[in-house]
């Protein structure tokens, strides 16, 4: 058997006059691991459901925050959703599905003992 690769990722950004461009590069990600690291990217949570398996090299640059709007630059960064189907041939599909989630119903100070 041989050992795994080792994840390593690097997320830069870098302004430009149309806006913020974040760069991310990964070596040795799962469809999972890139999934989850999406997530706050694309405002939801993101399930892998690729059923692609092994680890991958992934290179994406996209604009933080939501799409562009029409009247954008042409030079603007994509956003997430466009970056991802054009940079990686993927696409981030929208669907409702049952997420578990903890509710804290209260809390107190701790006491002394």
């Amino acid at each position: 058997m041989q050992p795994l690769p080792e994840c390593r990722t690097l997320l830069q950004g870098k302004p430009g006059a149309s806006g913020l461009l974040l760069s991310y590069k990964a070596a040795a990600v799962t469809m999972t691991e890139l999934a989850s690291w999406l997530a706050p990217y694309a405002g939801r949570y993101v399930v892998d459901r690729t059923e692609l398996p092994g680890r991958f090299g992934v290179s994406l640059s996209f604009a933080p925050g939501d799409a562009p709007v029409t009247d954008a630059p042409v030079d603007a960064p994509p956003s997430v959703f466009t970056a991802v189907r054009e940079q990686l041939g993927l696409a981030l599909q929208t669907q409702r599905a049952p997420v578990e989630v903890v509710v804290i119903q209260s809390a107190h100070a701790p006491t002394d003992n």
